[in-house]
């Protein structure tokens, strides 16, 4: 049985100023905590950073992958601290955006969360079970060198390789299998966020967002693939930061 604690959970940078709020960033599909690492430095000095650490990678190696965005949303909703009284903002990219609903909606009612923001992942209701994590290896890493975020050089190689997918695959598995649940729109204001060459999660898929929740909700658009966040971090940050 995993126990949940914080400091298993959450990578924390602490705010460089006075503490006015925390964002917990959730990272997308084969990442770790280290994803988010630049953030610290890109985030107002008034803000801590937490970054999620699911188990199975970084510093978690050896520890069982959970192939399960539910029962990732639940271990994460449980861990200490979040409930403190620190005004919350979520983000999550690709994997980690559908993760970050789903923590969203198990927080909303016992926490001071102010945004949620979700990035480079298609709305829930377009979201459709699929089979890519069943593929064989070989077929496997031409579908992950496909969407980016790994190099390719890594993927070459036989060790690398033998570490990487079996990562990779438990968290396509758990994006694959993903069923959400029904249940009442969130009040929380809901940011939006998309590459404009993002095949994955074009801008128009990335609109209907807005059903998720009945408060305020904003698309934003930045040049680049799926990966866009990565190369224009600080248009990212201001656009996060921007007024609802």
């Amino acid at each position: 049985m995993t126990t949940t604690t914080t400091a298993s959970w959450v990578r924390r940078w602490p705010a460089r100023g006075v503490r006015a709020r925390r964002f917990v960033c959730f990272p997308p599909a084969g990442a770790g905590a280290g994803f988010y690492r630049d953030w610290a430095a890109a985030l107002p000095a008034d803000c801590e950073l937490w970054a999620v650490q699911y188990p199975g990678r970084e510093d978690r190696f050896g520890e069982p992958l959970v192939p399960d965005l539910q029962r990732l949303a639940d271990q994460t909703a449980e861990v200490p601290g979040l409930l403190d009284g620190t005004p919350l903002w979520l983000f999550g990219h690709s994997m980690g955006a559908l993760v970050a609903y789903e923590v969203a909606r198990r927080l909303e009612t016992s926490t001071t969360l102010q945004r949620l923001v979700v990035s480079g992942r298609i709305a829930r209701r377009h979201h459709r079970p699929g089979v890519l994590h069943q593929l064989d290896d070989k077929a496997f890493a031409a579908e992950v060198l496909q969407l980016g975020g790994v190099p390719e050089a890594l993927l070459a190689d036989p060790d690398m390789r033998a570490l990487i997918l079996p990562i990779m695959r438990s968290d396509y598995q758990a994006v694959e299998t993903y069923a959400a649940l029904p249940h009442p729109p969130l009040c929380t204001p809901v940011l939006a966020l998309s590459g404009t060459d993002d095949q994955h999660a074009p801008p128009p898929l990335m609109e209907h967002w807005a059903d998720v929740t009945a408060g305020p909700f904003r698309l934003g658009v930045h040049p680049g693939g799926h990966f866009f966040l990565v190369p224009r971090l600080s248009e990212v940050v201001r656009d996060v930061l921007a007024p609802m």
